[in-house]
């Protein structure tokens, strides 16, 4: 596979996922071409979170879509650009909403994903599974990713630790788990506090 890929390094600079930097490569396995993205993650408290997000809600994972590029058919560029990426989108029916708008379901897209040639990984970002209950810390998606800079759909305040699954009272992800309550109580005490990442 033909790829112009700038020397083989591709810059995506999403920074509300990642962090301040970034590093990719890609590598060659025997059928699919493999771009890695690792970066710099931002740690954020629980407090931090709270302050920082827009939407943060209580719901179940109701559907996965199949992953497909951000083009404007879905398919793999000829050339793979700064903000060219694969990504999923996650359909969340809302339960509880804690701030931000009252919406029924959101959905949640999340970078990174396989496709028929290519893997695109992204260190740190969250993962999801169908049926899962989950407490979600959220802002609409301002990636560079987003080219069409549409609304309709939000991204995970700070990757991974901005997503919890919730089971018998406990929000738990990559970074340990806390009782439901407290968690609730932290967002009602800093909800409105000042955005950090501002």
């Amino acid at each position: 596979m033909k790829m112009n890929m700038k020397s083989g390094i591709i810059a995506s600079s999403m920074i509300l996922a990642f962090g301040l930097g970034y590093v990719v490569y890609d590598k060659y396995n025997a059928t699919k071409l493999t771009i890695r993205m690792e970066g710099t993650l931002i740690e954020l408290s629980p407090e931090e979170m709270a302050a920082a997000s827009s939407l943060i809600i209580e719901g179940k994972i109701n559907d996965i879509t199949q992953p497909q590029w951000n083009t404007q058919d879905g398919n793999e560029p000829e050339a793979i650009e700064d903000a060219d990426a694969i990504y999923r989108d996650i359909t969340v029916k809302v339960n509880k909403t804690h701030k931000g708008e009252e919406l029924d379901e959101v959905v949640v897209r999340v970078y990174g994903g396989k496709t028929e040639k290519i893997i695109m990984d992204m260190e740190n970002a969250p993962e999801f599974t169908e049926n899962e209950n989950v407490l979600l810390f959220l802002n609409v998606d301002d990636s560079p990713a987003n080219k069409t800079n549409s609304t309709d759909h939000y991204a995970v305040v700070g990757s991974y630790q901005g997503k919890f699954k919730v089971n018998n009272d406990k929000a738990d992800n990559k970074k340990g788990n806390i009782h439901l309550n407290e968690m609730v109580d932290i967002i009602e005490t800093h909800k409105d506090d000042k955005n950090p990442l501002q």
